[in-house]
């Protein structure tokens, strides 16, 4: 497979689980959010950076999101898999 080819394919893959996890997608912002932050959530708290290569975000992605979701976490990440190589 060419690496075009496979960045191709990872990108829809990311594009799914976007799709999937961060429907709120700001115009102005290369992030895609969880869900709305609410009026009573602290501007500032506790962060976990989740790591990974292009290659391996979409695995690592789509064994987060989905146990933050069903904990009501906010949460983001880069609305394209682009946006993790700059």
């Amino acid at each position: 497979m060419s690496s075009a080819r496979r960045m191709q394919d990872l990108e829809e893959e990311w594009k799914t689980l976007c799709e999937q996890y961060l429907p709120m997608v700001p115009t102005d912002s290369v992030w895609r959010y969880s869900q709305h932050a609410s009026s009573n959530e602290s501007k500032q708290g506790w962060k976990l950076h989740v790591s990974a290569t292009i290659l391996a975000a979409s695995q690592v992605f789509s064994r987060v999101a989905p146990y933050l979701a069903t904990r009501g976490t906010l949460f983001k990440a880069p609305r394209s898999i682009q946006e993790l190589s700059t």
